[in-house]
């Protein structure tokens, strides 16, 4: 599975990353444009220890995913959910 993550600067990022990442085959860190108050991509990469990897966008990470066909979980905040959908006709996939 791999993991993009974007979320608010009032949520616990280090709490929520501590039990999605450990099922990660990758995870990816990303703040999407316009959205108020998002966590910096720097923050979100250091609540997960180093392992996230800075994206910076969600159109941008999704044609890098590598292997086998698998699923993408894309967490966070809801703000995140309706970025996706706002984009779902053109984003790449």
């Amino acid at each position: 599975m791999h993991v993009i993550v974007g979320m608010k600067q009032s949520k616990d990022a280090a709490g929520f990353l501590r039990p999605v990442q450990r099922h990660a085959a990758s995870l990816y860190a990303v703040s999407e444009e316009g959205q108020h108050l998002a966590l910096p991509i720097e923050d979100i990469v250091s609540a997960s220890g180093g392992v996230a990897l800075p994206g910076p966008t969600i159109a941008a990470i999704l044609p890098r995913l590598e292997g086998p066909p698998s699923r993408v979980l894309i967490c966070g905040s809801l703000y995140l959910a309706g970025v996706v959908l706002k984009q779902d006709g053109s984003l790449p996939g």
